[in-house]
C-alpha cells in the first residue's frame, strides 16, 4: 500500500506558509502602544497620589479628641505639631514633649495609615505668622474644653516638587477645617465649615 500525500494549494497553485509582521507593521503597533502610554501614565499618577480630603478628616478628628480629653481629663492639652512639620500629637499641657503624648494620639506622615502621604509635610501659620522652628503647639483646650483665640492656617505640602497640595484653616475656638482655594484655582476638595 502506498500513502499518498496531499498538500494544500491556493489559486495560484503555490503551498501556504504562515506569514509574520512585516517591519512596517511592528512599527506603527509601537508608536500606538507609546501614543497610549502618553496618554494613560499621567492619569494613572493623580489617580494614585493620596486625596487631601481625609487627612483633612484626621486633624479634625484630632482636634476634636484633644477636646474630648481635656473636658473628660480636667486639664489642658496641647496639639503639637513637630519640627519636622510630618507629625502631631496630643498631649497634656504639663507632660514632658513628644513622651508625654496621650496613647494612639501621634500621627506621622508616610507612616502606618498616613503611608500615602509619604513626602509631604504641613506648613503652619499661627495668626498669619509662621511659628519659629521646634514643636510647634497649634491648639489649646482648657480644661473646660474651650480652644485657645488663635486662627491656624495648614498647608499640605509635598517636599519633593516644592508645592501646595491643600490648605486648610482653622478659626479661632473652633475645630473643624475649612477648605481655602489655592492659588492654581484648584482646592483641596469638600467643603468646610465652622464648627
Amino acid at each position: 500500500m502506498s500513502r499518498v500525500h496531499r498538500v494544500s494549494r491556493s489559486s495560484t497553485g503555490r503551498a501556504r506558509h504562515a506569514r509574520g509582521f512585516t517591519l512596517v507593521e511592528l512599527l506603527i503597533v509601537a508608536v500606538v502602544l507609546a501614543v497610549l502610554a502618553a496618554i494613560v501614565v499621567p492619569t494613572l499618577g493623580n489617580a494614585i497620589a493620596p486625596l487631601p480630603r481625609p487627612l483633612a478628616d484626621l486633624i479634625e478628628h484630632d482636634l476634636r479628641r484633644a477636646r474630648i480629653e481635656s473636658i473628660g481629663q480636667v486639664r489642658e492639652m496641647l496639639v503639637v505639631v513637630g519640627r519636622e512639620r510630618d507629625r502631631w500629637w496630643i498631649q497634656p499641657a504639663d507632660a514632658p514633649g513628644a513622651r508625654g503624648a496621650l496613647p494612639n494620639s501621634v500621627r506621622i506622615l508616610g507612616r502606618g495609615t498616613l503611608a500615602p502621604f509619604d513626602g509631604l509635610a504641613l506648613q503652619l501659620r499661627i495668626d498669619g505668622a509662621t511659628p519659629p522652628a521646634g514643636d510647634a503647639v497649634v491648639a489649646i483646650y482648657t480644661a473646660q474644653g474651650v480652644r485657645n483665640n488663635s486662627s491656624i492656617e495648614l498647608t499640605l505640602f509635598n517636599q519633593l516638587e516644592e508645592a501646595p497640595l491643600a490648605r486648610w484653616r482653622v478659626e479661632p475656638q473652633r475645630s473643624r477645617l475649612q477648605d481655602i482655594v489655592l492659588p492654581t484655582g484648584s482646592s483641596s476638595g469638600g467643603s468646610g465649615s465652622t464648627g
